[in-house]
């Protein structure tokens, strides 16, 4: 981090993340977040006191600790802000960040008349960010259901129905009937789903890749009352959609920030062209994802036996399909590709290229279109996905506009890390230069050959393909599996959610409760989704990290005592209990 990036500044831990502080220090560690109350820093100092941390490593963290502080005090002068301008500015990353993902038969963009519906609880309590220490204070919040009828005035109609409850699980009969009666005598739908706080949040994974199954049920239910129907949705990450083929659009905003409904009214109506495009794969379903195989299979241990296929590098290098690709996105206009060609340096250590393209908007309006440039190794001696996006760049057009769009690759987008050399290597032989419109729409190629590093042995035969590793293939890149550690005997990291069973550990895990409803207020008052983040993050809470917030209340005796209990070690515990 300091050696190799030049890295000057404070290294500080996640929450509770301190494992053992003198090794810490002794690695780089500056500082500690919660504070241990002094636990740590005595373990520290009495570290350094027995010779097994150097006070030199210890003053370092320190230095960096007060020159952090004193560098912050030149912050302390109040700054004039444009609130109005940093609105106007979100509210232009929220539309450009957007994606239309399905737009049937031209349904969008709609028309500034006629009787609008609006469906969903999303358009009147916006999900425009995460739940739990991402979110923010915003300065103000749009609301789609205001932004809409604003833009639609005395042109036309807006009715509303709340369609479902983001805070429960459960399908509720009646707001999925208002729904469907609110579409029935609608000219035009649009029905805001997603994904809920409490199914995407802090503290705990999604269980699947479904939205709620009272979503699920409300779409396809306008669906069925309105095939015209527009589905916008709200959600930190890909969903399935058994639904998609009997829906008319599909406009991806993401969690779109306080200015989110302003840019989904400039889109829905046409004011702006939509341009985003998706930055990840959107799998027809979550076990055509590599990972799935070895994700959470064992309390203790997961092995990513998927080495390069993450995302779309998976689907595109063995033919998978999926609902939508990475980099897809659509637009109100359309964009051709021509005249691919390359200028510049071929050479193994001056390799330094210009690929330029010409992208004409051949569409009836003003639009913007990302041009994404893949590189793939036609001779690769080692396993390498068939396509890497190693540039893009976004063009702004008028119709009928022509411009050349230039992307520049280096060394380093050719090459692979080489595990033996511990370096990265370009191998010579013929690559293909791929540009198009996602990783899938592929609208140009051409071929160029490198002369390659010349250090390098090449193997005689290719690496064998893979969609997860074997223990032979993790072996030969220096990669060896350790035994999954045991749940028990229980440790000092061992976790609450390990012992909530025992009877012992029942009784610890109602105290920690107890503790934080203390700190933080009772949970019976929360809403669900801070409830469930709650929960999650006491079950996940290591032993260790409940005696360092105990503010001294679970002394390192007691903590011995604790474990000795926990693992049924009754002589180590009524000797311990009687020693000083």
């Amino acid at each position: 981090l300091r050696d190799r990036w030049g890295f000057q500044g404070l290294v500080v831990t996640d929450w509770g993340a301190v494992n053992d502080r003198p090794q810490g220090v002794a690695a780089g560690l500056d500082l500690e977040m919660p504070s241990s109350g002094g636990i740590n820093d005595r373990a520290a100092a009495d570290a350094v006191r027995a010779g097994a941390l150097e006070e030199a490593d210890l003053n370092t963290a320190a230095g960096n600790v007060a020159a952090l502080i004193l560098a912050s005090e030149n912050n302390s002068t109040s700054l004039a802000v444009d609130f109005s301008a940093h609105h106007a500015l979100a509210r232009r990353a929220a539309c450009e960040g957007a994606g239309l993902l399905k737009n049937q038969n031209a349904t969008l963009p709609f028309k500034k008349s006629g009787k609008l519906a609006v469906i969903g609880a999303f358009a009147e309590a916006p999900r425009f960010q995460g739940a739990g220490s991402s979110q923010v204070n915003a300065t103000q919040v749009d609301k789609p259901l205001d932004m809409l009828c604003a833009a639609l005035g005395d042109a036309g109609e807006v009715v509303y129905a709340k369609g479902f409850d983001p805070e429960t699980a459960e399908a509720d009969a009646g707001l999925i009937a208002e729904a469907v009666a609110c579409a029935e005598s609608a000219d035009q739908v649009i029905v805001m789903v997603g994904l809920p706080p409490l199914f995407e949040a802090e503290g705990f994974d999604r269980a699947h890749l479904r939205q709620p199954a009272q979503l699920d049920a409300l779409v396809e239910a306008v669906a069925k009352a309105n095939p015209a129907c527009v589905i916008v949705l709200s959600n930190g990450a890909p969903i399935e959609m058994a639904w998609i083929g009997n829906v008319a659009a599909v406009l991806e905003i993401y969690l779109a920030g306080q200015a989110g409904a302003g840019a989904m009214c400039d889109l829905i109506f046409g004011d702006t062209s939509p341009s985003g495009k998706l930055a990840e794969t959107f799998p027809l379903a979550l076990t055509d994802c590599p990972a799935q195989e070895n994700f959470a299979t064992h309390p203790r241990q997961i092995v990513y036996r998927e080495g390069l296929n993450v995302g779309y590098r998976h689907f595109v290098t063995h033919e998978a399909s999926v609902l939508f690709p990475f980099g897809h996105g659509l637009s109100y206009t359309s964009f051709d590709y021509a005249n691919l060609r390359l200028s510049g340096d071929t050479s193994a250590h001056g390799l330094d290229l210009e690929v330029r393209v010409d992208i004409t908007n051949s569409g009836a309006c003003e639009g913007a279109e990302i041009v994404q440039l893949y590189v793939r190794d036609v001779e690769a001696s080692v396993y390498r996905p068939d396509r890497e996006l190693k540039a893009f760049k976004k063009v702004h057009l008028a119709a009928g506009e022509t411009t050349t769009c230039t992307l520049v690759l280096d060394r380093r987008s050719f090459a692979f890390f080489d595990i033996n050399a511990d370096d990265w290597v370009v191998e010579p032989g013929a690559f293909d230069l791929l540009v198009g419109a996602s990783c899938t729409d592929i609208r140009q190629t051409i071929g160029i050959e490198l002369a390659g590093d010349t250090r390098r042995n090449t193997p005689q035969t290719r690496e064998t393909p893979y969609v997860i590793m074997s223990d032979s293939q993790l072996a030969a890149r220096g990669l060896h599996i350790s035994v999954a550690e045991t749940v028990k005997p229980y440790h000092a990291n061992t976790t609450l959610a390990d012992i909530q069973h025992h009877w012992l550990g029942k009784r610890v895990v109602a105290m920690v409760f107890k503790a934080i409803e203390g700190t933080l207020g009772p949970t019976k008052t929360d809403s669900p989704v801070m409830v469930k983040m709650r929960n999650e993050m006491v079950l996940s809470m290591r032993l260790s990290t409940v005696r360092i917030m105990s503010g001294g209340a679970l002394s390192e005796k007691r903590f011995k005592l604790l474990l000795d209990l926990l693992n049924s070690r009754w002589a180590h515990f009524f000797l311990g209990l009687f020693r000083r």
